[in-house]
């Protein structure tokens, strides 16, 4: 099935001598892993793609990681969960109508969680298999814990509500933000080649169309939900077209740090599901003024207890239907 990535105009930097410098790599292209730039320019000035990954300018994509039967088993679970949660929510108004969230916790059974947590496995052999050192920089001293398992790892932290499964129909679509943790595995379930759905799409903006970052969000409330956050914390991403939008065959994963700004494009039809999965050390720090992981440390003891409760006040909104 064919992969589309639609880019637009990149942007181009000095050195100290005010000379714009020139790439000096191509993008790495294996059978089972291929690197995309984000910000074609910044990448290119990395010495490899686990540097250039890292740093939120490359993205990852693996190929028919998972298979069509597996597919079609998690499709046919989130289906009919989304249709009850739809029901649910049927009298709700709102810009996130169209899209339903699901933490696999929530719905699928114990076949099923454990597909989920071979195919995030799976996805991190095949990205240590090209990238050696990029799994050990992200994940730390879990590294070696996540070969064994991920989902019921204690010693990793996911983002609020995830490991999900995401349903977007006309009109759903999730607003520029960035996941604020060490990996993303985005898996398409569906696609638009065989018809399920037309739109959609995985929306890139590098660090130069992005802009500045707004406002720190707040605590959640009932009104600050994950798009009024969105709104808030990437305001010039909303204005502008994305870097790239990335439409992957279903079974194909995507693989990117939490320091990557990114959104779903609006579906026009149909029904477009994506399983996605974020997550990092247990523990992990941020910077609070550019709200980007601190490699190599923790957050204190009274932080983590704050962030804990934040995340289960998330995980909240997210079963009340507000996210």
């Amino acid at each position: 099935r064919a992969y589309q990535v639609t880019v637009r105009v990149t942007h181009m930097s000095a050195s100290p001598t005010g000379k714009t410098r020139s790439p000096t790599r191509s993008p790495l292209h294996t059978h089972s892993c291929v690197e995309v730039f984000i910000s074609a320019h910044q990448a290119g000035l990395r010495a490899d793609a686990t540097s250039s990954v890292r740093l939120g300018h490359s993205l990852l994509r693996l190929p028919a990681l998972v298979s069509e039967s597996e597919c079609t088993k998690l499709l046919k679970e989130a289906a009919a969960a989304a249709e009850v949660r739809r029901r649910l929510r049927a009298s709700m108004r709102g810009p996130n109508r169209g899209r339903v969230r699901m933490p696999v916790g929530n719905f699928l059974g114990p076949d099923e969680l454990a597909l989920c947590d071979e195919i995030l496995r799976r996805a991190l052999a095949h990205v240590s298999e090209v990238t050696p050192g990029l799994i050990p920089q992200q994940l730390g001293a879990a590294t070696e814990s996540a070969r064994a398992a991920i989902i019921d790892n204690p010693a990793l932290q996911w983002s609020p509500g995830e490991p999900a499964i995401n349903s977007y129909r006309t009109g759903g679509e999730f607003l520029p933000h960035e996941d604020k943790q060490r990996l993303t595995v985005l898996v398409a379930l569906s696609d638009a080649e065989s018809g399920a759905f037309s739109g959609g799409g995985t929306a890139f903006w590098s660090a130069e169309d992005r802009g500045s970052p707004g406002p720190p969000p707040q605590a959640p409330t009932a009104a600050a939900t994950a798009d009024a956050v969105a709104r808030t914390a990437f305001p010039r991403a909303q204005a502008v077209p994305p870097t790239l939008t990335v439409h992957a065959p279903a079974g194909t994963a995507v693989v990117f740090t939490g320091t990557v700004t990114h959104g779903a494009m609006p579906v026009l039809s149909g029904e477009r599901t994506v399983f996605v999965a974020s997550f990092g050390p247990k523990g992990l720090a941020f910077d609070e003024g550019t709200g980007h992981p601190l490699f190599g440390r923790t957050r204190p003891a009274c932080a983590w207890s704050l962030g804990l409760v934040l995340s289960l006040a998330g995980i909240v909104f997210i079963n009340a239907g507000w996210i």
